[in-house]
């Protein structure tokens, strides 16, 4: 993977983090649409998430939806979306451009889509009654991204105080 992951970098990539997606059937929520590197903060945005399907994904069971055009960036504006798991969703999307622009990602298990960091993307819930979606992400980083730690440390404390107001933690 590091090495399809540096073809689509261009420089030499890290792996950052590896993530476990669980949609099952009937008791998911969408994913809001939003932009890893959002969460990422880094700089340059030099990332790319690589997602693998165990399942069969479809609309039905909330597979991937891109908005074409948008992986040129800019990080757009995000807030909190009150879902855990996804505490960020972009504010401005929806608009017509977005909308006529969304691909949808349809996949079968052991298909491969990956992303850069400013594709702005979602998924819908699982509405199947008997389907799961699951599927592995993988996270690398371009040698060149470099993590503002004063923003992360402020974000992940942002993150800590909601749920504790929340009563969650």
């Amino acid at each position: 993977m590091e090495v399809l992951a540096e073809a689509l970098l261009g420089e030499p990539a890290v792996l950052r983090n590896i993530q476990y997606f669980n949609k099952p059937p009937l008791t998911s929520k969408p994913t809001p649409p939003h932009q890893d590197g959002y969460y990422f903060m880094i700089t340059p945005q030099s990332a790319v998430t690589m997602w693998l399907a165990l399942d069969k994904a479809d609309e039905e069971n909330g597979c991937l939806v891109y908005v074409k055009g948008s992986g040129g960036g800019p990080i757009r504006p995000h807030q909190p979306s009150g879902i855990l798991g996804f505490s960020q969703k972009c504010t401005d999307y929806g608009t017509p451009n977005d909308l006529a622009n969304e691909i949808v990602m349809a996949a079968d298990p052991g298909d491969m889509v990956a992303h850069n960091s400013v594709m702005l993307h979602r998924t819908g819930a699982n509405t199947s009654t008997t389907r799961q979606r699951r599927a592995i992400g993988l996270v690398y980083y371009g040698v060149s991204a470099k993590t503002d730690h004063v923003r992360s440390e402020a974000y992940q404390k942002s993150l800590r105080d909601a749920l504790a107001a929340a009563g969650k933690i």
